[in-house]
């Protein structure tokens, strides 16, 4: 009877070791599974403070804006954008930096083709702020979404950053090389025009999409009309937003020193409009064109970096003869676009025509 209970025993052991074994295997292996899924992800923080899990590598990226567009190039993400807008592909400058972004889709129109966008494979969709539903839909699919804006150079900068670790550890480095070229001139610019007393800044009438269209508070022109040593009037005069339209008699009554246009023919067409004709600006003939070579400079661009040079030069002249912004421009193109300026095309930059 005893020898029977002890085989009985040693049985018993036996298969209470083997199960402990064999639960160890398989808690083991299915952490090792776990490690390994874990291992081709990472999570992101957005802009809007979202932690979004994205592929650990990320080699198709679908961007719904010409701005961002411009941020993943200039980090020199270009081979990993698989869809934007149709705008991207009627900009010269992006077929002299990268001329595959003609085969690339555009599903990002006034509506968007959503079938387009799917076909395009994306691992991670980046759109501006303000597009829930759309955000919505795409998530629906099985798509993380990234959401940028940025209005001041603090979000220009965080944005930047976003988009780099995005993209990966090469973008993540090009862009800390940018947010720290970008601080350098900020505060080569800011170290002189702090000085600068009330009475001595300019006053500076921005137009937008039209001579009577404007940025105000809450946007990155006034940012950088006030580094420059200016005063954005519309700010001043409690507009805020961008694109903001403005009576013809408010402009009139600021009477800015200097006007500032996004587009070529808002200076023929203020030139040629008679309400303009006794504003010192006009008088004086201080109407300046802004720079604009990949995107135009002054509005939520990556050549923001340079805006407030040109700004600052163009309001203080005597105060930053020292800054030559035909070498800024090649320097910047070479760097973050590895691309080399010709002076036909630097003059395309710095004076356009439409």
């Amino acid at each position: 009877m005893k020898k029977f209970n002890f085989k009985l025993l040693n049985i018993f052991l036996i298969m209470m070791i083997l199960t402990v074994v064999w639960s160890t295997g398989c808690t083991k292996k299915q952490s090792n599974q776990t490690q390994s899924i874990q291992s081709t992800k990472k999570t992101i923080t957005d802009m809007t403070g979202r932690k979004v899990t994205i592929p650990l590598h990320v080699n198709r990226v679908a961007i719904s804006g010409t701005a961002m567009t411009q941020l993943a190039v200039m980090l020199g993400g270009n081979s990993k954008i698989v869809a934007t807008v149709p705008s991207i592909k009627s900009n010269p400058w992006y077929m002299k930096i990268y001329p595959k972004i003609k085969t690339v889709s555009v599903p990002f129109d006034k509506e968007v083709n959503i079938e387009e966008l799917i076909k395009s494979k994306p691992d991670v969709v980046v759109l501006w702020s303000g597009k829930e539903e759309l955000q919505k839909k795409i998530e629906k699919l099985g798509i993380p979404v990234i959401i940028i804006y940025y209005d001041t150079p603090e979000e220009l900068k965080k944005s930047v950053t976003l988009m780099g670790n995005l993209l990966g550890d090469k973008e993540t480095k090009k862009a800390a090389e940018f947010c720290s070229y970008y601080d350098s001139n900020i505060k080569r610019i800011t170290e002189k025009t702090s000085s600068i007393s009330a009475d001595n800044k300019v006053k500076v009438y921005y137009s937008a999409e039209s001579p009577l269209s404007t940025d105000g508070n809450n946007s990155i022109v006034t940012s950088w009309i006030e580094m420059s040593g200016g005063i954005n009037l519309a700010a001043q005069n409690g507009i805020t937003g961008m694109s903001q339209n403005v009576p013809m008699e408010d402009v009139v009554k600021w009477n800015p020193d200097v006007i500032v246009v996004r587009d070529a023919p808002n200076k023929d067409a203020i030139l040629k409009d008679v309400r303009f004709k006794d504003i010192n600006a006009v008088k004086n003939n201080k109407i300046y064109i802004n720079p604009k070579g990949v995107n135009v400079w002054c509005a939520r661009s990556g050549d923001e970096a340079l805006q407030v040079l040109w700004a600052a030069k163009i309001l203080h002249p005597d105060m930053f003869e020292d800054i030559d912004m035909n070498k800024e421009v090649k320097e910047f193109y070479k760097t973050y676009y590895s691309y080399d300026v010709s002076n036909e095309e630097l003059e395309d930059i710095m004076n356009p025509k439409k």
